[in-house]
């Protein structure tokens, strides 16, 4: 009597076999094939086969190296590496374009900090800022803030007091990019963005402005 597939090698998600000797030739999807003894081993989430082949990894399907995840009887991306996001349509991933982020945990690309210029495309953390914004770090994470009128950033690293940049120590506000000075303080005059004390005979006097 002809026997079906089933009873042969490959077992109860065995689809085709040998007319001859019930060898599995393919097994049901998410079943790989193993041609060695003609049995059928269930894929696991990191794998995948179409009944055909043995499993393979979820890098080998449409998703590409950058697939961690993948469903198990096509191949389709189901989730993607860090720095890529997932078109679910089409189980494929995407590279996050400049200044996005996606940290592989699912969802979309997602865009840096505001005012950042460079950061990490797996993790959103900014390393470098438009000049004029501060850098600092929340946890682990770099961010970029507006530096206020009294503090300037070459954008590397956070703002700091206009008391430090080139006005020099009697300078109250100044420029947020260049930390030229805009205002000494009273009692000093400014010139060329640099802050000097006027005579302490009494014979001179400044707003600090000019």
């Amino acid at each position: 009597a002809c026997l079906p597939c089933t009873e042969g090698s490959g077992g109860s998600v065995c689809e085709t076999c040998d007319t001859g000797n019930g060898k599995c030739t393919q097994c049901q999807p998410s079943y790989g094939l193993n041609t060695t003894d003609s049995t059928c081993a269930n894929c696991s989430g990191d794998t995948f086969s179409t009944g055909a082949t043995i499993c393979r990894p979820c890098m080998d399907g449409a998703g590409g190296e950058p697939c961690l995840k993948c469903l198990s009887s096509s191949g389709l991306c189901t989730q993607c590496s860090g720095g890529f996001e997932l078109n679910s349509t089409e189980g494929t991933c995407a590279k996050c374009a400049s200044l996005e982020f996606n940290d592989g945990t699912g969802g979309q690309c997602q865009s840096c900090s505001k005012g950042c210029v460079l950061c990490h495309n797996t993790s959103g953390s900014c390393s470098q800022c438009e000049i004029g914004r501060g850098l600092t770090h929340k946890t682990t994470v770099g961010e970029c803030h507006r530096c206020s009128p009294e503090t300037f950033s070459n954008g590397l690293h956070s703002c700091s007091a206009c008391s430090t940049g080139i006005g020099g120590p009697s300078c109250v506000l100044c420029d947020s990019m260049t930390g030229y000075c805009l205002k000494c303080a009273a009692g000093n005059s400014l010139k060329n963005g640099k802050c000097s004390p006027c005579s302490t005979d009494g014979t001179t006097f400044s707003d600090g402005l000019g």
